[in-house]
C-alpha cells in the first residue's frame, strides 16, 4: 500500500563504521516546519 512505516536511524559509529540501525515507527515522529532545519 505504499505507505511509510518505518523510519530508519542510525547510532553511534565513525565514519559510517560501526553504526547500528534502528527502526522507528512512523508513527512515533513527530515533525514541526517551524522549527528550522
Amino acid at each position: 500500500s505504499n505507505n511509510i512505516v518505518f523510519a530508519i536511524v542510525s547510532f553511534g559509529g565513525f565514519f559510517g563504521m560501526g553504526e547500528k540501525y534502528h527502526p522507528i515507527p512512523w508513527s512515533s515522529l513527530d515533525y514541526d516546519e517551524h522549527a528550522g532545519a
